[in-house]
């Protein structure tokens, strides 16, 4: 839709630059329409390779879902993107820590549980070897 919005104000403004421009002479229509048709493709390609850029980003934010160790947000140099970039390895980095220390917990907690019962069960062990 964004699309469509901006190639459309494109040539409105194309069309309202060119008819002004046939009533003093064709060469600067053609020059006009030229201009304005190397800016387009200028736009466009510019555009899409932000959208590359964006759509890699995305894949990228789908590897660290996959819980993939081998993402680089180097690429992202700057802009926006390499704004978002950092704060999405930021956000990776700490969720990786955050998931290292849960699974410490859980280890501690597991040993933990493990020592408890081995204490209850030695001196159950002697009870019920006296009795």
């Amino acid at each position: 839709m964004r699309d469509k919005k901006r190639r459309l104000i494109h040539v409105l403004l194309t069309a309202a630059l060119v008819i002004p421009c046939l009533f003093f002479s064709i060469p600067c229509t053609v020059m006009v329409t030229v201009t304005s048709a190397v800016f387009f493709v200028f736009y466009e390609l510019l555009f899409a390779q932000r959208r590359s850029k964006v759509m890699k980003l995305c894949d990228n934010i789908d590897h660290i879902l996959r819980s993939d160790d081998l993402i680089s947000f180097d690429e992202y140099k700057e802009g926006e993107l390499s704004v978002l970039s950092a704060e999405i390895h930021k956000m990776t980095i700490r969720l990786r820590e955050q998931n290292a220390e849960l699974k410490n917990e859980k280890q501690f907690a597991k040993e933990a549980l493990e020592d408890i019962s081995h204490q209850l069960r030695t001196p159950l062990t002697s009870v019920m070897m006296i009795l």
